[in-house]
């Protein structure tokens, strides 16, 4: 026989299981981001292979300093599925020559899969090697 305490605890335990599944539907579109915010990668992302939908926004987020004449350039991309929104620079502080971070925006524009390809260098040395690179697979997919 249910009594009233029993049924309490069993309606606590079926919200807190809607507000799980709710929380769980909202992020499901990507691993490390909410729905509708962008897919970011950083430095330690160079490798992997990893699924958007056609609409989604990609940032790729590298330390840089453009004082210094580095900057990080596509290399590779295939524009029939992913475009370059664009580029900024975010620095560390607001010291004149200070570090910090390029983020270098992308959209899929179409499902199928592109290498991102970005190079770490000085745009106006010729036949000198990056000095860094990233890379990942981009495989996009319509919703």
């Amino acid at each position: 026989m249910l009594n009233l305490k029993t049924i309490a605890h069993y309606v606590m335990i079926k919200r807190i299981t809607i507000c799980a599944l709710i929380v769980f539907m909202l992020i499901w579109k990507a691993d490390n981001t909410l729905a509708g915010e962008p897919m970011r990668l950083s430095e330690s992302d160079s490798g992997k292979v990893i699924q958007i939908f056609v609409g989604d926004e990609l940032e790729v987020v590298l330390p840089g300093n453009p004082t210094t004449g580095y900057v990080w350039d596509v290399s590779s991309l295939d524009s029939h599925f992913l475009t370059q929104a664009k580029t900024d620079f975010i620095a560390n502080d607001k010291a004149i020559g200070s570090g910090g971070m390029e983020v270098l925006r992308f959209k899929a524009i179409a499902a199928g899969r592109s290498e991102v390809k970005l190079i770490f260098h000085r745009p106006f040395e010729r036949n000198v090697p990056p000095a860094k690179t990233f890379d990942a697979t981009v495989i996009i997919k319509n919703e």
